[in-house]
């Protein structure tokens, strides 16, 4: 159990380096891709991650398909 959390310590960056581009690239795909399925996925993928953004962050991604809020633009 601490081997794992020891390597998890170890390779953080790493980890979420990798996060960070899986996310990016599932970004670019919903974009390029016409249902509303997929984009709907990535909301919901997008607002539980939200805790990881910095505090007072407004609006930084604007996913595809979500109108933006009256004021955030």
């Amino acid at each position: 159990m601490f081997e794992a959390l020891d390597w998890l310590a170890a390779h953080w960056d790493e980890i979420a380096a990798g996060a960070a581009a899986l996310y990016t690239v599932a970004t670019v795909v919903v974009a390029l891709t016409p249902t509303p399925e997929d984009d709907a996925f990535l909301r919901r993928l997008a607002e539980r991650l939200s805790f990881l953004s910095p505090p007072g962050a407004k609006g930084a991604a604007k996913l595809p398909g979500k109108a933006p809020k009256r004021g955030d633009q």
